[in-house]
């Protein structure tokens, strides 16, 4: 994983740019589609492994990625942006986050955490 820093600007007052700094963390993904059970796990590389219930149909797998990374993640949807992998298992996401934010996120005995 990887954390980069970019700028985002907010408004113009009197000619002075105003800004807020940023940092956005790439988050590999590997997709399971058409899995029996919802979770997210963390692989030992860093990545995580995201199954769900979807078929990869147009879209509909990813849009439930996307969803669950939202919930794991406790962001909004519209603040995770899909980078690459719209028609690979393998997907890259960049979210408004810390790598110590990820380790805040609690998980069970098997590294899972298990979406309802």
């Amino acid at each position: 994983m990887s954390i980069r820093v970019i700028f985002q600007p907010v408004s113009h007052l009197g000619g002075v740019m105003l800004g807020v700094m940023l940092k956005k963390m790439r988050i590999f993904v590997k997709a399971k589609p058409k899995s029996k059970k919802e979770y997210i796990k963390r692989a030992q590389d860093g990545s995580f492994i995201v199954a769900v219930k979807e078929p990869p149909e147009k879209g509909r797998a990813n849009e439930a990625v996307l969803k669950s990374l939202s919930k794991f993640l406790n962001i909004p949807v519209s603040s995770i942006n899909f980078v690459s992998g719209q028609t690979s298992r393998q997907k890259i996401f960049e979210a408004p986050m810390t790598s110590q934010d990820l380790d805040k996120i609690p998980q069970d005995e098997k590294g899972q955490i298990k979406l309802l």
